[in-house]
């Protein structure tokens, strides 16, 4: 049994997510003649749904939590790693890890919250972040969804892509290039070649190709796909021939500081070919192959800023779900709230947020994560605060200045020389760590925020200066990797 070091009685605990009906939750509160409610959240309520809640309860005393405040670096990473081992154990089932990772990680917030207060009901909700062998009573009826209906329509869309695939054709396209022939499975469009490079293309019957592949019809020096589209079936039948070379292109961003969480469930004989020199201290982190890239590939090296000026900031957010601890639900809810605080320190300035265009996967952070967010913005009614509703090409244009805690999209705007600022305002190590350390700017506390940008306008020449030296210094040692030094 857990000590307790009682400070607050609390009657009831609800632990819920971003699916919680608000209407709901306020009605089983009010239900209940208990005083003391706390409620515990894996995503962080914005000011607009704790003031519902306080408008529609009544004779409470309310307290508001989020997973986040329970949890450091080192005990998220824990979870990773004791979670690994379950992975291995179970085929190198990469849902396997995500639940398991999510178990303890629940087991850390309760221990602690239950020494902080003396709780006498736990209620909560399933899903997003939340450990259903964890806490006390499931109360699906306060869910704003039919979690059943959800997951039966995600299954039947796996089911449907698998049967499509298998029907479809799939695309095939080749570069010969020194007398080598590089075979790529799938979509391509994540990669950048050089130009002049000519690219075949050609189309298979799906099952066709599997059965050319297994009897050794289909030939190549190498086999290649991208990690998003990794199919461990082609993995598989390439990998029985002890001849063959199956690579994985990096078509997204690995911080060298992300612990291993789903890098096992690749085929071990896996050749890893990365984008930069970044990829590569994570590849070699963990001891799995990787080469430098192809000849036939970009260099990926940076443009300088000139940036003269700032009239429109662009938050880019990136999203969550359960495929490491270290990352949590609240992250990206704190970003937001901190932007609309800056946007309203500096009216003269144009502000947008570019959401995540998966976040609303039901297993990231749930299908009406996006519509959250667009409410949200929309009750605040700012005159100098949108959504985008742009293409990535036009945000990327139109702006001045970037801010993101990371992402992929983000690193492509520091690539083309737009001037950028690095936030990290959780209680976990940064991932873009490694950009901070060649010198790209960075913010860790949002009370400094509106003082950062101030400066950034009065002194905006000064960071330039910086991230143009930050990006002499990436250029270098991506230069290096490309010529094996």
């Amino acid at each position: 049994m857990v000590e307790k070091y009682i400070n607050i009685k609390i009657d009831t605990l609800y632990v819920i997510n971003q699916n919680i009906s608000l209407f709901n939750l306020c009605s089983n509160i009010n239900s209940n003649i208990k005083r003391n409610v706390l409620i515990l959240s894996t995503n962080l309520l914005f000011h607009n749904e704790i003031k519902y809640i306080n408008s529609n309860t009544t004779d409470k005393n309310l307290y508001f939590k989020i997973f986040s405040d329970y949890l450091n670096d080192e005990e998220m990473e824990q979870c990773d790693i004791k979670a690994s081992a379950t992975f291995l154990e179970n085929n190198f089932n990469n849902s396997i890890f995500m639940i398991t990772s999510t178990l303890y990680k629940n087991m850390i917030v309760k221990e602690k919250i239950l020494k902080e207060y003396d709780i006498s009901n736990i209620f909560h909700i399933s899903g997003l972040g939340i450990s259903n062998k964890i806490w006390g009573v499931e109360l699906s009826s306060l869910l704003n969804i039919n979690i059943q209906e959800i997951n039966y329509k995600f299954r039947f869309q796996i089911v449907k892509n698998i049967f499509l695939k298998i029907k479809k054709n799939i695309q095939i396209r080749y570069i010969i290039q020194d007398d080598k022939k590089y075979l790529f499975l799938g979509d391509i469009n994540r990669l950048n070649f050089e130009k002049n490079i000519i690219i075949s293309e050609t189309n298979y019957n799906y099952i066709l190709f599997v059965f050319l592949l297994k009897i050794g019809l289909i030939k190549a020096d190498y086999f290649i796909s991208t990690i998003h589209n990794y199919n461990d079936q082609l993995a598989n039948i390439i990998l029985n021939d002890n001849t063959n070379k199956y690579c994985i292109c990096i078509d997204g961003y690995n911080p060298s500081n992300m612990p291993k969480t789903y890098l096992d469930m690749f085929r071990q004989n896996s050749i890893f070919i990365v984008r930069d020199f970044i990829d590569k201290k994570w590849f070699d982190k963990f001891a799995k192959s990787s080469l430098k890239p192809f000849s036939f590939f970009k260099k990926e090296l940076f443009l300088k800023t000139s940036t003269t000026q700032i009239k429109k900031i662009l938050l880019m957010l990136n999203h969550s779900g359960d495929w490491s601890a270290l990352i949590n639900r609240s992250d990206t809810d704190i970003l937001i709230e901190s932007f609309i605080t800056l946007s309203n320190k500096f009216p003269n300035l144009k502000f947008v947020i570019r959401i995540h265009p998966i976040m609303s996967h039901p297993h990231h952070e749930g299908v009406n994560s996006i519509k959250r967010i667009k409410k949200y913005i929309k009750s605040i009614n700012s005159k100098n605060l949108t959504v985008s509703k742009n293409t990535l090409d036009k945000d990327i244009r139109e702006n001045d200045l970037f801010l993101s805690e990371y992402s992929n999209a983000f690193i492509d705007c520091l690539k083309q020389g737009k001037l950028g600022l690095i936030l990290n305002f959780t209680n976990r190590r940064s991932f873009m760590s490694d950009y901070e350390k060649l010198g790209f700017s960075n913010l860790d506390s949002s009370d400094f925020l509106s003082n950062k940008i101030s400066d950034y306008i009065q002194n905006i020449q000064k960071y330039v200066l910086n991230q143009n030296k930050a990006v002499s210094n990436y250029n270098k040692n991506q230069i290096k990797l490309f010529e094996g030094i």
